[in-house]
């Protein structure tokens, strides 16, 4: 990695990272090689998929992520070695490759990406939170102009505009993401992280509204939210984010749900992970658990509520 630093102000830096292509390829080639012992595909014993099928089924999802993971390290690594202290909220853009070619449709959706976790998991303030996201819909809308119909950056702007409707506590808006989600997941219906925004979507609705309301306003409720998540952890058995997600969204509803979440989090916490937002959510979640374990059901409740979306927002 290296990083050249810009003085554009007083107060504003910019860091331009290059990382080496050859070293996103071996990490990219070891997970897909990881994910060969564990994946499960109709027609193929678990653990006897060939490689080649794990590459074209996979590969795009997994490069993704490591370049995703890539973008957050070299970020942290970057500030420590210019002794940087960051203040705001740092806007990701995605720089062409230093062969001079356009930005690709995989590095405007990683810039997204992170566009969209900083507002919904590290901002305290609605105004920055929505701007984030509208800059986080630029980068997809980017993508998709490259890529028409990437996966990813489709799902992406589905997560987008659930976050603009939580924010803007709008029942249509919530509504017109969930029919969104359907149709993405009639198309992709083997994709976990889709199916895990469907439980989180079912769950939320119900932590905020009630069973009532949500059922007979947006026909959310806890039956659907079990399915997704369970179907979530099915399709990705070793990915630690999705039982730790079901379990701080099982919080949120009702801190009665202790037992379950308890246990979700103790599978969570032993399982690797392997990608930025895995590894924030096990985090987490290890956090919620030690509470949990300690018998303070209402403080991992408390605590569940401030790492879920947009829980860092000040209370107006």
């Amino acid at each position: 990695m290296q990083a050249n630093l810009e003085t554009l102000g007083s107060l504003q830096r910019k860091l331009n990272i290059t990382v080496p292509m050859a070293d996103i390829d071996v990490e990219v080639e070891s997970r897909l090689k990881r994910l060969t012992r564990t994946v499960k595909l109709s027609g193929f014993r678990p653990g006897k998929v060939p490689f080649k099928v794990v590459v074209q089924q996979f590969g795009p999802q997994v490069r993704q992520e490591v370049l995703g993971d890539t973008l957050q390290k070299s970020f942290g690594d970057a500030v420590t070695q210019q002794n940087l202290r960051v203040a705001g909220y740092p806007k990701f853009d995605a720089a062409p490759p230093v062969d001079g070619a356009t930005a690709t449709a995989a590095s405007l959706v990683i810039a997204g990406r992170a566009q969209l976790q900083i507002a919904a998991y590290q901002t305290s303030d609605k105004a920055k939170a929505r701007a984030l996201i509208a800059a986080a819909n630029n980068n997809f809308d980017a993508a998709l102009a490259k890529a028409p119909g990437n996966v990813d950056a489709t799902l992406q702007k589905i997560i987008a505009q659930g976050y603009v409707a939580k924010l803007d506590q709008s029942p249509g808006g919530a509504k017109a993401m969930k029919k969104a989600l359907d149709a993405f997941l009639a198309a992709h219906p083997d994709n976990a992280v889709a199916w895990a925004v469907l439980g989180g979507w079912n769950g939320g609705a119900v932590a905020s509204a009630g069973k009532f309301v949500a059922s007979t306003v947006l026909g959310a409720n806890l039956g659907n939210m079990t399915k997704a998540f369970d179907r979530a952890m099915t399709l990705a058995p070793t990915d630690p984010a999705h039982p730790s997600f079901y379990a701080l969204t099982l919080l949120d509803i009702d801190d009665d749900n202790a037992p379950k979440a308890k246990a979700l989090l103790t599978r969570a916490v032993a399982m690797p992970a392997t990608d930025g937002y895995s590894i924030a959510l096990k985090n987490a979640g290890g956090a919620v658990l030690k509470q949990l374990n300690a018998g303070d059901n209402k403080g991992a409740q408390t605590a569940a509520r401030r790492v879920l979306p947009f829980g860092m927002l000040a209370k107006s």
